[in-house]
Parts: structure tokens; C-alpha cells; sequence
């Protein structure tokens, strides 16, 4: 039960990040389903890939290392997207990076963090 929990709030925070950066943002958009858009379209896809990721080593994490991770990913995920440069027309390979990196930070987290466990 803690990995369904570890990830709803894995994927809540890194939509709610996305939704606040795109509110800062000079380009803002004018309607409020945009934002329910990059909402749904950024919190589904690093909720499953993290979720995925949790499934193969089960250990619970700390509500604020997920955080961390949900930031660390984001920023990663929107750094690589403009350097590649799939901004407006590839957004679905958007969220494939999201899936992938959401994925690959779940499989690395319990590593980092629980140092102690992991050495056992």
C-alpha cells in the first residue's frame, strides 16, 4: 500500500509543479482547462512511471524525498525537452520523457537515500 501512496504523491507534485510554472510563466495561457491539461498530462504520466519503478524493490520512501525527486525530475524533464527541442509539436514524446525519467529516478531513489538499507 505504501508504493500506490509514494506514487499518487509523486505524481500530484510534479503536476503541481508543472501547473505552477506554467502560472509564472511570460507565454500564460487563457483558459483554466489548459492548466487542467498540463495537469492530468504531467501527474498521470510520472505516477505510473514512478509507480512502475516502486514495483521492483518496494521500500517506502519519505514524503519529503519524493518531493525532492518530483522537483529533480520535473526540472530535468524541462531542461532536456528544450534542448532537445520537442516544445510545442512532439508533446507526446514529452511525456514519454516524463514516463521514463519518472521511472528511472523510482528505480535510483531508495539507492540515494537509504543509504544504511541498501548496504545490508
Amino acid at each position: 500500500m505504501a508504493i500506490d501512496r509514494n506514487a499518487w504523491i509523486f505524481g500530484l507534485a510534479v503536476a503541481a509543479i508543472a501547473v505552477l510554472f506554467s502560472l509564472t510563466s511570460p507565454a500564460k495561457q487563457e483558459s483554466i482547462a489548459a492548466y487542467f491539461l498540463v495537469f492530468f498530462m504531467c501527474g498521470i504520466p510520472a505516477g505510473v512511471g514512478f509507480f512502475i519503478g516502486q514495483r521492483s524493490h518496494k521500500q517506502p520512501l519519505k514524503i519529503q524525498h519524493i518531493l525532492l525527486a518530483a522537483f529533480i525530475t520535473y526540472f530535468l524533464t524541462d531542461n532536456s525537452v528544450k534542448l532537445i527541442g520537442l516544445t510545442q509539436e512532439y508533446w507526446y514524446l514529452t511525456i514519454a520523457v516524463l514516463f521514463a525519467l519518472s521511472t528511472l529516478v523510482s528505480w535510483r531513489l531508495p539507492k540515494m537515500f537509504n543509504k544504511v538499507e541498501a548496504s545490508k
